[in-house]
Protein backbone atom coordinates (compact mmCIF):
# COMPACT_ATOMS: atom_id res chain seq x y z
CA UNK A 1 0.00 0.00 0.00
CA UNK A 2 2.82 2.40 0.81
CA UNK A 3 4.11 2.31 -2.79
CA UNK A 4 0.77 3.31 -4.30
CA UNK A 5 0.60 6.93 -5.36
CA UNK A 6 -3.07 7.87 -5.42
CA UNK A 7 -6.31 7.92 -3.51
CA UNK A 8 -9.43 7.24 -5.58
CA UNK A 9 -12.70 8.98 -4.70
CA UNK A 10 -16.02 7.93 -6.20
CA UNK A 11 -18.24 11.00 -5.99
CA UNK A 12 -21.90 10.33 -6.83
CA UNK A 13 -23.81 13.57 -7.23
CA UNK A 14 -27.29 14.48 -8.41
CA UNK A 15 -26.21 15.30 -11.97
CA UNK A 16 -23.02 13.28 -12.52
CA UNK A 17 -20.94 10.28 -11.47
CA UNK A 18 -17.30 11.15 -10.92
CA UNK A 19 -14.05 9.39 -10.22
CA UNK A 20 -11.29 11.62 -8.81
CA UNK A 21 -7.64 10.87 -8.08
CA UNK A 22 -5.70 12.66 -5.34
CA UNK A 23 -1.96 12.58 -4.74
CA UNK A 24 -0.06 12.10 -1.48
CA UNK A 25 0.19 15.90 -1.35
CA UNK A 26 -3.61 16.10 -1.26
CA UNK A 27 -3.84 17.60 -4.73
CA UNK A 28 -6.29 16.64 -7.46
CA UNK A 29 -4.51 14.73 -10.22
CA UNK A 30 -7.36 13.58 -12.47
CA UNK A 31 -11.15 13.81 -12.69
CA UNK A 32 -13.52 11.80 -14.88
CA UNK A 33 -17.18 12.78 -15.10
CA UNK A 34 -20.17 10.92 -16.55
CA UNK A 35 -23.57 12.72 -16.68
CA UNK A 36 -26.45 11.31 -14.64
CA UNK A 37 -30.03 11.75 -15.81
CA UNK A 38 -33.00 12.36 -13.55
CA UNK A 39 -36.40 10.85 -14.26
CA UNK A 40 -39.51 12.84 -13.28
CA UNK A 41 -42.60 10.62 -13.72
CA UNK A 42 -44.78 13.07 -11.78
CA UNK A 43 -44.74 16.57 -10.27
CA UNK A 44 -43.54 15.25 -6.91
CA UNK A 45 -41.34 12.43 -8.23
CA UNK A 46 -37.61 12.52 -8.95
CA UNK A 47 -35.79 9.24 -9.62
CA UNK A 48 -32.63 7.76 -11.13
CA UNK A 49 -32.09 4.46 -12.90
CA UNK A 50 -29.86 2.37 -10.57
CA UNK A 51 -28.08 1.04 -13.66
CA UNK A 52 -27.11 4.64 -14.47
CA UNK A 53 -25.79 5.22 -10.94
CA UNK A 54 -23.62 2.10 -10.95
CA UNK A 55 -22.82 2.22 -14.67
CA UNK A 56 -21.81 5.87 -14.52
CA UNK A 57 -19.41 5.23 -11.65
CA UNK A 58 -17.91 2.23 -13.44
CA UNK A 59 -17.49 4.26 -16.63
CA UNK A 60 -15.76 7.07 -14.71
CA UNK A 61 -13.56 4.46 -13.01
CA UNK A 62 -12.56 2.95 -16.37
CA UNK A 63 -11.54 6.40 -17.64
CA UNK A 64 -9.42 6.84 -14.54
CA UNK A 65 -7.69 3.49 -15.00
CA UNK A 66 -6.95 4.41 -18.62
CA UNK A 67 -5.37 7.65 -17.46
CA UNK A 68 -3.22 5.74 -14.95
CA UNK A 69 -1.79 3.64 -17.79
CA UNK A 70 -0.11 0.29 -17.36
CA UNK A 71 0.14 0.59 -13.57
CA UNK A 72 -3.65 0.94 -13.39
CA UNK A 73 -5.25 -0.20 -10.14
CA UNK A 74 -1.85 -1.00 -8.59
CA UNK A 75 -1.33 2.76 -8.23
CA UNK A 76 -4.41 3.21 -6.04
CA UNK A 77 -3.82 2.89 -2.29
CA UNK A 78 -7.42 3.27 -1.09
CA UNK A 79 -10.90 4.32 -2.08
CA UNK A 80 -13.20 6.92 -0.52
CA UNK A 81 -16.85 7.36 -1.41
CA UNK A 82 -19.04 10.46 -1.15
CA UNK A 83 -22.56 10.92 -2.39
CA UNK A 84 -25.78 12.89 -2.64
CA UNK A 85 -27.45 12.34 0.70
CA UNK A 86 -30.90 10.77 1.21
CA UNK A 87 -31.26 9.23 -2.29
CA UNK A 88 -31.84 5.50 -1.79
CA UNK A 89 -32.23 2.16 -3.57
CA UNK A 90 -33.86 -1.19 -2.73
CA UNK A 91 -32.21 -4.31 -4.16
CA UNK A 92 -32.34 -8.09 -3.94
CA UNK A 93 -29.95 -9.39 -1.30
CA UNK A 94 -29.11 -12.58 -3.26
CA UNK A 95 -28.63 -11.15 -6.74
CA UNK A 96 -28.03 -7.42 -6.30
CA UNK A 97 -30.83 -6.67 -8.77
CA UNK A 98 -32.50 -3.30 -8.04
CA UNK A 99 -36.21 -3.52 -7.26
CA UNK A 100 -37.20 -0.30 -8.91
CA UNK A 101 -35.65 3.08 -9.49
CA UNK A 102 -33.52 5.00 -7.01
CA UNK A 103 -35.66 7.56 -5.16
CA UNK A 104 -33.91 10.95 -5.23
CA UNK A 105 -33.48 13.26 -2.25
CA UNK A 106 -35.46 15.77 -4.34
CA UNK A 107 -38.50 13.47 -4.47
CA UNK A 108 -41.44 14.68 -2.33
CA UNK A 109 -43.68 11.63 -1.99
CA UNK A 110 -42.91 11.59 1.72
CA UNK A 111 -45.59 14.28 2.13
CA UNK A 112 -48.07 11.57 3.10
CA UNK A 113 -45.90 10.53 6.05
CA UNK A 114 -45.52 14.16 7.11
CA UNK A 115 -49.29 14.48 7.38
CA UNK A 116 -49.69 11.16 9.20
CA UNK A 117 -46.78 11.67 11.59
CA UNK A 118 -47.04 15.40 12.34
CA UNK A 119 -47.74 14.74 16.03
CA UNK A 120 -44.48 12.77 16.29
CA UNK A 121 -42.31 15.64 15.02
CA UNK A 122 -40.92 16.42 18.53
CA UNK A 123 -39.82 12.77 18.97
CA UNK A 124 -38.20 12.78 15.52
CA UNK A 125 -36.38 16.03 16.28
CA UNK A 126 -35.11 14.81 19.67
CA UNK A 127 -33.98 11.46 18.29
CA UNK A 128 -32.43 12.38 14.95
CA UNK A 129 -31.62 16.09 15.17
CA UNK A 130 -33.52 16.54 11.89
CA UNK A 131 -37.00 17.50 10.69
CA UNK A 132 -39.49 15.21 9.02
CA UNK A 133 -40.15 16.78 5.61
CA UNK A 134 -41.63 15.51 2.31
CA UNK A 135 -38.02 14.91 1.21
CA UNK A 136 -37.16 12.65 4.17
CA UNK A 137 -35.98 9.14 3.35
CA UNK A 138 -37.97 7.40 6.08
CA UNK A 139 -41.28 8.77 4.78
CA UNK A 140 -40.58 7.78 1.18
CA UNK A 141 -39.45 4.29 2.20
CA UNK A 142 -42.70 3.90 4.18
CA UNK A 143 -44.64 5.02 1.08
CA UNK A 144 -42.97 2.34 -1.10
CA UNK A 145 -43.44 -0.51 1.37
CA UNK A 146 -47.07 0.39 2.03
CA UNK A 147 -47.95 0.28 -1.66
CA UNK A 148 -46.33 -3.04 -2.50
CA UNK A 149 -47.37 -6.16 -0.56
CA UNK A 150 -44.56 -8.09 -2.26
CA UNK A 151 -41.89 -5.57 -1.21
CA UNK A 152 -43.30 -5.51 2.31
CA UNK A 153 -43.29 -9.32 2.57
CA UNK A 154 -39.74 -9.63 1.23
CA UNK A 155 -38.52 -6.81 3.46
CA UNK A 156 -39.85 -8.54 6.57
CA UNK A 157 -38.16 -11.77 5.47
CA UNK A 158 -34.82 -9.98 5.09
CA UNK A 159 -34.61 -10.71 1.36
CA UNK A 160 -34.13 -7.03 0.49
CA UNK A 161 -31.36 -4.52 1.05
CA UNK A 162 -32.03 -0.85 1.64
CA UNK A 163 -29.24 1.63 1.14
CA UNK A 164 -28.36 5.18 0.31
CA UNK A 165 -26.24 5.59 -2.84
CA UNK A 166 -22.94 5.02 -1.05
CA UNK A 167 -24.26 1.75 0.40
CA UNK A 168 -25.46 0.59 -3.03
CA UNK A 169 -22.01 1.29 -4.53
CA UNK A 170 -20.14 -0.38 -1.66
CA UNK A 171 -22.30 -3.51 -1.99
CA UNK A 172 -21.49 -3.88 -5.69
CA UNK A 173 -17.82 -2.94 -5.38
CA UNK A 174 -17.18 -5.52 -2.66
CA UNK A 175 -19.18 -8.36 -4.21
CA UNK A 176 -16.95 -10.95 -5.89
CA UNK A 177 -18.77 -14.13 -7.00
CA UNK A 178 -15.51 -15.45 -8.45
CA UNK A 179 -13.66 -15.37 -5.12
CA UNK A 180 -16.75 -16.14 -3.09
CA UNK A 181 -16.52 -12.90 -1.12
CA UNK A 182 -19.90 -11.72 0.08
CA UNK A 183 -20.97 -8.16 -0.58
CA UNK A 184 -20.67 -5.67 2.27
CA UNK A 185 -23.96 -4.04 3.27
CA UNK A 186 -22.93 -0.94 5.22
CA UNK A 187 -23.30 2.81 5.41
CA UNK A 188 -21.70 5.59 7.44
CA UNK A 189 -22.93 7.79 10.25
CA UNK A 190 -23.54 10.86 8.08
CA UNK A 191 -25.64 9.02 5.50
CA UNK A 192 -27.34 6.88 8.15
CA UNK A 193 -28.33 10.00 10.06
CA UNK A 194 -29.91 11.55 6.96
CA UNK A 195 -32.42 8.69 6.65
CA UNK A 196 -34.11 9.84 9.91
CA UNK A 197 -33.79 6.27 11.19
CA UNK A 198 -30.57 6.76 13.21
CA UNK A 199 -30.45 7.99 16.79
CA UNK A 200 -28.01 10.86 16.94
CA UNK A 201 -26.80 10.16 20.49
CA UNK A 202 -25.92 6.47 19.99
CA UNK A 203 -25.22 6.43 16.23
CA UNK A 204 -27.41 3.32 15.98
CA UNK A 205 -30.71 2.52 14.26
CA UNK A 206 -33.63 3.65 16.42
CA UNK A 207 -36.22 0.93 17.09
CA UNK A 208 -38.97 3.42 18.05
CA UNK A 209 -38.82 5.20 14.70
CA UNK A 210 -38.53 1.96 12.74
CA UNK A 211 -41.66 0.64 14.44
CA UNK A 212 -43.49 3.94 14.00
CA UNK A 213 -42.80 4.04 10.24
CA UNK A 214 -43.17 0.25 9.78
CA UNK A 215 -39.59 -0.27 8.56
CA UNK A 216 -38.25 -3.84 9.02
CA UNK A 217 -34.75 -3.65 10.61
CA UNK A 218 -33.62 -6.63 8.49
CA UNK A 219 -33.26 -4.44 5.38
CA UNK A 220 -30.92 -1.88 6.96
CA UNK A 221 -27.14 -1.72 6.42
CA UNK A 222 -24.56 -1.85 9.19
CA UNK A 223 -23.57 1.58 10.53
CA UNK A 224 -19.85 2.44 10.48
CA UNK A 225 -17.75 5.57 11.09
CA UNK A 226 -17.01 7.81 8.11
CA UNK A 227 -13.35 6.71 8.33
CA UNK A 228 -13.33 2.90 8.56
CA UNK A 229 -12.69 -0.26 6.56
CA UNK A 230 -15.79 -0.97 4.48
CA UNK A 231 -14.32 -3.99 2.75
CA UNK A 232 -12.25 -4.45 -0.39
CA UNK A 233 -13.31 -3.32 -3.83
CA UNK A 234 -12.29 -5.54 -6.72
CA UNK A 235 -10.85 -3.36 -9.48
CA UNK A 236 -9.25 -5.09 -12.48
CA UNK A 237 -8.53 -8.13 -10.35
CA UNK A 238 -6.93 -6.16 -7.54
CA UNK A 239 -8.43 -5.77 -4.06
CA UNK A 240 -8.37 -2.11 -2.92
CA UNK A 241 -9.62 -1.17 0.56
CA UNK A 242 -12.59 1.19 0.85
CA UNK A 243 -11.56 3.32 3.81
CA UNK A 244 -14.03 6.20 3.83
CA UNK A 245 -17.69 6.92 3.20
CA UNK A 246 -19.33 10.29 3.88
CA UNK A 247 -22.27 12.41 2.74
CA UNK A 248 -21.48 15.21 0.30
CA UNK A 249 -22.00 18.21 2.58
CA UNK A 250 -20.01 16.74 5.45
CA UNK A 251 -17.31 15.83 2.92
CA UNK A 252 -17.23 19.46 1.78
CA UNK A 253 -16.70 20.56 5.39
CA UNK A 254 -13.71 18.21 5.72
CA UNK A 255 -12.42 19.16 2.25
CA UNK A 256 -12.33 22.80 3.35
CA UNK A 257 -10.24 21.85 6.37
CA UNK A 258 -13.15 21.66 8.82
CA UNK A 259 -12.02 18.57 10.73
CA UNK A 260 -11.56 20.66 13.90
CA UNK A 261 -14.32 22.17 16.06
CA UNK A 262 -14.96 25.85 15.43
CA UNK A 263 -14.76 25.68 11.63
CA UNK A 264 -17.77 26.82 9.58
CA UNK A 265 -17.89 25.72 5.93
CA UNK A 266 -20.08 27.53 3.41
CA UNK A 267 -20.80 25.42 0.34
CA UNK A 268 -22.43 27.00 -2.70
CA UNK A 269 -23.51 24.03 -4.78
CA UNK A 270 -26.92 23.36 -6.32
CA UNK A 271 -28.17 24.52 -2.92
CA UNK A 272 -26.34 26.46 -0.25
CA UNK A 273 -25.17 24.77 2.96
CA UNK A 274 -23.57 25.91 6.19
CA UNK A 275 -21.91 23.26 8.37
CA UNK A 276 -20.28 24.29 11.64
CA UNK A 277 -18.14 21.66 13.34
CA UNK A 278 -19.20 22.00 16.98
CA UNK A 279 -17.18 19.11 18.43
CA UNK A 280 -18.08 15.94 20.36
CA UNK A 281 -21.53 16.99 21.61
CA UNK A 282 -24.51 17.48 19.28
CA UNK A 283 -26.63 20.61 19.47
CA UNK A 284 -29.71 19.49 21.39
CA UNK A 285 -31.97 22.51 21.00
CA UNK A 286 -31.90 24.07 17.58
CA UNK A 287 -34.24 25.35 14.90
CA UNK A 288 -31.64 24.22 12.36
CA UNK A 289 -30.29 20.67 11.87
CA UNK A 290 -27.99 18.68 14.15
CA UNK A 291 -25.94 16.03 12.39
CA UNK A 292 -22.69 14.02 12.52
CA UNK A 293 -19.81 15.87 10.85
CA UNK A 294 -17.31 13.01 10.64
CA UNK A 295 -16.31 10.02 12.74
CA UNK A 296 -13.68 7.41 13.46
CA UNK A 297 -13.81 4.28 15.62
CA UNK A 298 -13.21 6.33 18.78
CA UNK A 299 -14.71 9.71 18.01
CA UNK A 300 -17.64 11.58 16.49
CA UNK A 301 -17.61 15.29 15.74
CA UNK A 302 -21.05 16.85 15.23
CA UNK A 303 -22.16 19.76 13.08
CA UNK A 304 -24.86 22.37 13.17
CA UNK A 305 -26.29 22.60 9.64
CA UNK A 306 -28.25 25.25 7.77
CA UNK A 307 -29.70 24.78 4.29
CA UNK A 308 -30.56 27.18 1.48
CA UNK A 309 -32.61 25.35 -1.11
CA UNK A 310 -31.31 27.22 -4.16
CA UNK A 311 -27.84 28.62 -4.91
CA UNK A 312 -26.12 27.26 -8.03
CA UNK A 313 -29.56 26.31 -9.40
CA UNK A 314 -30.36 30.04 -9.44
CA UNK A 315 -27.43 30.69 -11.74
CA UNK A 316 -28.79 28.08 -14.16
CA UNK A 317 -32.20 29.77 -13.83
CA UNK A 318 -30.69 33.15 -14.74
CA UNK A 319 -29.03 31.56 -17.76
CA UNK A 320 -31.45 28.97 -19.10
CA UNK A 321 -34.87 30.30 -18.06
CA UNK A 322 -34.57 34.08 -17.81
CA UNK A 323 -31.81 34.57 -20.40
CA UNK A 324 -30.16 37.26 -18.28
CA UNK A 325 -26.69 35.75 -18.68
CA UNK A 326 -25.03 33.54 -21.29
CA UNK A 327 -22.26 32.29 -19.00
CA UNK A 328 -21.64 32.40 -15.23
CA UNK A 329 -18.53 34.52 -15.90
CA UNK A 330 -20.85 37.47 -16.62
CA UNK A 331 -22.22 37.55 -13.07
CA UNK A 332 -19.47 39.53 -11.33
CA UNK A 333 -19.18 42.32 -13.97
CA UNK A 334 -22.98 42.70 -13.94
CA UNK A 335 -23.11 42.85 -10.13
CA UNK A 336 -20.43 45.54 -10.11
CA UNK A 337 -22.28 47.51 -12.81
CA UNK A 338 -25.58 47.52 -10.91
CA UNK A 339 -26.68 50.93 -9.61
CA UNK A 340 -30.12 50.09 -8.22
CA UNK A 341 -30.70 47.63 -5.36
CA UNK A 342 -33.99 45.77 -5.83
CA UNK A 343 -34.54 42.82 -3.51
CA UNK A 344 -35.01 39.23 -4.67
CA UNK A 345 -36.28 36.41 -2.44
CA UNK A 346 -34.63 33.50 -4.35
CA UNK A 347 -36.91 30.59 -3.52
CA UNK A 348 -37.08 28.24 -6.49
CA UNK A 349 -37.69 25.26 -4.15
CA UNK A 350 -39.16 27.03 -1.13
CA UNK A 351 -37.19 28.51 1.74
CA UNK A 352 -34.99 26.14 3.69
CA UNK A 353 -33.71 26.93 7.17
CA UNK A 354 -34.27 28.88 9.29
CA UNK A 355 -37.73 29.60 7.80
CA UNK A 356 -38.90 26.29 6.28
CA UNK A 357 -41.60 28.10 4.28
CA UNK A 358 -43.17 27.37 0.85
CA UNK A 359 -42.44 30.90 -0.41
CA UNK A 360 -42.22 31.60 -4.14
CA UNK A 361 -39.40 33.58 -5.77
CA UNK A 362 -40.26 37.28 -5.71
CA UNK A 363 -38.69 40.60 -6.74
CA UNK A 364 -39.35 43.89 -4.94
CA UNK A 365 -38.45 47.46 -5.88
CA UNK A 366 -38.44 47.11 -9.66
CA UNK A 367 -39.04 50.27 -11.74
CA UNK A 368 -38.46 51.58 -15.28
CA UNK A 369 -34.77 52.16 -14.48
CA UNK A 370 -34.17 48.55 -13.38
CA UNK A 371 -31.55 46.86 -15.56
CA UNK A 372 -30.39 43.33 -16.28
CA UNK A 373 -27.43 43.98 -13.99
CA UNK A 374 -29.78 44.97 -11.14
CA UNK A 375 -31.79 41.76 -11.49
CA UNK A 376 -28.70 39.55 -11.50
CA UNK A 377 -27.25 41.40 -8.52
CA UNK A 378 -30.49 41.03 -6.55
CA UNK A 379 -30.53 37.25 -7.07
CA UNK A 380 -26.91 36.85 -5.95
CA UNK A 381 -27.48 39.13 -2.97
CA UNK A 382 -30.54 37.04 -2.06
CA UNK A 383 -28.37 33.91 -1.80
CA UNK A 384 -25.98 35.77 0.51
CA UNK A 385 -28.85 37.04 2.69
CA UNK A 386 -30.30 33.54 3.16
CA UNK A 387 -26.88 32.22 4.12
CA UNK A 388 -26.50 35.17 6.52
CA UNK A 389 -29.88 34.46 8.15
CA UNK A 390 -28.74 30.89 8.89
CA UNK A 391 -25.41 32.20 10.18
CA UNK A 392 -27.15 34.62 12.54
CA UNK A 393 -29.35 31.84 13.92
CA UNK A 394 -26.30 29.61 14.42
CA UNK A 395 -24.41 32.29 16.33
CA UNK A 396 -27.38 32.97 18.61
CA UNK A 397 -27.84 29.27 19.38
CA UNK A 398 -24.11 28.71 19.97
CA UNK A 399 -23.72 31.98 21.94
CA UNK A 400 -20.65 32.83 19.91
CA UNK A 401 -19.07 32.94 16.48
CA UNK A 402 -17.07 30.33 14.54
CA UNK A 403 -13.32 30.44 14.80
CA UNK A 404 -12.86 30.18 11.06
CA UNK A 405 -15.09 30.44 7.94
CA UNK A 406 -14.26 29.04 4.51
CA UNK A 407 -16.26 28.78 1.29
CA UNK A 408 -16.32 26.32 -1.59
CA UNK A 409 -18.56 24.92 -4.32
CA UNK A 410 -19.15 25.96 -7.91
CA UNK A 411 -21.02 29.21 -7.19
CA UNK A 412 -18.15 30.31 -4.91
CA UNK A 413 -16.34 31.22 -8.13
CA UNK A 414 -18.26 34.52 -7.88
CA UNK A 415 -15.91 36.83 -6.03
CA UNK A 416 -18.70 39.41 -5.78
CA UNK A 417 -20.86 36.87 -3.93
CA UNK A 418 -18.13 36.05 -1.41
CA UNK A 419 -17.29 39.71 -0.81
CA UNK A 420 -20.97 40.51 -0.24
CA UNK A 421 -21.17 37.48 2.08
CA UNK A 422 -18.18 38.67 4.10
CA UNK A 423 -19.79 42.12 4.41
CA UNK A 424 -23.04 40.61 5.73
CA UNK A 425 -21.32 38.18 8.12
CA UNK A 426 -18.82 40.86 9.19
CA UNK A 427 -16.19 38.18 9.37
CA UNK A 428 -13.33 37.02 7.14
CA UNK A 429 -14.11 34.25 4.64
CA UNK A 430 -11.35 32.08 3.20
CA UNK A 431 -11.85 30.78 -0.35
CA UNK A 432 -11.07 27.08 -0.64
CA UNK A 433 -8.05 26.27 -2.81
CA UNK A 434 -10.28 23.90 -4.83
CA UNK A 435 -13.93 23.94 -5.82
CA UNK A 436 -13.82 20.11 -5.55
CA UNK A 437 -14.22 20.25 -1.78
CA UNK A 438 -16.55 17.23 -1.61
CA UNK A 439 -14.23 14.70 -3.22
CA UNK A 440 -11.24 16.17 -1.41
CA UNK A 441 -12.96 15.61 1.95
CA UNK A 442 -13.48 11.90 1.17
CA UNK A 443 -9.83 11.69 0.02
CA UNK A 444 -8.63 13.24 3.28
CA UNK A 445 -10.47 10.61 5.35
CA UNK A 446 -9.25 7.68 3.23
CA UNK A 447 -5.70 9.06 3.28
CA UNK A 448 -5.67 9.35 7.07
CA UNK A 449 -6.82 5.73 7.29
CA UNK A 450 -4.23 4.30 4.89
CA UNK A 451 -1.25 6.28 6.18
CA UNK A 452 -0.84 8.99 3.54
CA UNK A 453 -1.08 11.39 6.50
CA UNK A 454 -0.53 10.67 10.19
CA UNK A 455 -2.99 13.23 11.55
CA UNK A 456 -5.18 16.11 10.35
CA UNK A 457 -2.46 18.64 11.23
CA UNK A 458 -0.59 17.50 8.12
CA UNK A 459 -3.55 18.58 5.99
CA UNK A 460 -3.43 22.20 7.11
CA UNK A 461 -0.97 23.17 4.40
CA UNK A 462 -3.00 21.77 1.49
CA UNK A 463 -6.24 23.10 3.03
CA UNK A 464 -4.89 26.65 3.20
CA UNK A 465 -7.35 29.11 1.54
CA UNK A 466 -6.47 30.41 -1.91
CA UNK A 467 -7.85 33.84 -1.08
CA UNK A 468 -9.44 35.81 1.74
CA UNK A 469 -12.39 38.19 1.77
CA UNK A 470 -12.43 40.83 4.50
CA UNK A 471 -15.57 42.82 5.37
CA UNK A 472 -15.42 46.15 3.53
CA UNK A 473 -18.82 47.80 3.94
CA UNK A 474 -19.67 49.64 7.15
CA UNK A 475 -22.17 48.09 9.52
CA UNK A 476 -24.53 51.01 8.76
CA UNK A 477 -24.46 50.15 5.06
CA UNK A 478 -25.17 46.47 5.60
CA UNK A 479 -27.89 47.16 8.19
CA UNK A 480 -29.90 49.18 5.66
CA UNK A 481 -29.74 46.26 3.21
CA UNK A 482 -30.72 43.79 5.93
CA UNK A 483 -33.76 45.89 6.84
CA UNK A 484 -34.98 45.94 3.21
CA UNK A 485 -34.36 42.18 3.01
CA UNK A 486 -36.44 41.41 6.09
CA UNK A 487 -39.27 43.64 4.87
CA UNK A 488 -39.28 41.88 1.50
CA UNK A 489 -39.20 38.48 3.21
CA UNK A 490 -42.31 39.36 5.21
CA UNK A 491 -44.15 40.53 2.07
CA UNK A 492 -43.22 37.31 0.25
CA UNK A 493 -44.60 35.30 3.16
CA UNK A 494 -47.89 37.25 3.06
CA UNK A 495 -48.17 36.59 -0.67
CA UNK A 496 -47.60 32.87 -0.05
CA UNK A 497 -50.41 32.93 2.54
CA UNK A 498 -52.76 34.57 0.03
CA UNK A 499 -51.95 31.91 -2.56
CA UNK A 500 -52.94 29.03 -0.26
Amino acid sequence: MAASSYLLVLDQGSTSSRAVLYTRAGRLAYLARVPLASITPGPDRVEHAPADLLGGQMAALRKTLTWLGKEGARNIAAIGITNQRSTFVLWDRATGRPLGRAVSWQDRRGAEACADMARHQPLIRRTTGLRLTPHSTIGKLRWLLRRSPDLRRRARAGDLCFGTVNSFLIWHLTRSPRSGQRAVHATDHTNGSRTLMMELATAGWDKRLLDLFEIPPAILPRLLPTAALYGEAFVNGRAIPILASIGDQQASLIGQGGYRPGHLALTYGTGGFLLWNIGPRPQRRTTLLSTPAWSTAGRIDYALEGTVNAAGSLILWLKDRLGLIDEPDEIDPLCRASREEPVCIPSLAGLGSPYYAPVETAFFGLNRNTTRADLVRSVMAGIAHLMHDNYGRMCRERHGRPRRITAGGGAAQSRWLLQHQADLLRQEIGLSSTYETTSRGAAYLAGLQCGFWKNPDELDRVSRPAGRFQPQRSSRGTEAGETRWQQALQLAGKWADLRK
